[in-house]
């Protein structure tokens, strides 16, 4: 082998231990921001549907008291 494709070889063996190496706390850090995303998506979900609910039920119970 020559030095040429030894040094290249080197060079992929330290690309393929970082990318080891690294991987699994990128992808922890890409999954809390998933998990992040999902709860505040669920929590404003929630809030504006309660929201909704008093609203609507303030409206009914506004028009049976007018009638």
């Amino acid at each position: 082998m020559n030095e040429k494709k030894v040094n290249v070889a080197m060079i992929g063996a330290g690309v393929v231990a970082c990318a080891v190496c690294c991987a699994g706390p990128i992808i922890a850090v890409l999954a809390a921001i998933g998990v992040g995303t999902a709860a505040g998506y669920a929590l404003f979900g929630a809030g504006a549907l309660v929201v909704g609910v008093v609203v609507a039920a303030f409206l009914v119970l506004r028009r049976r008291s007018r009638a």
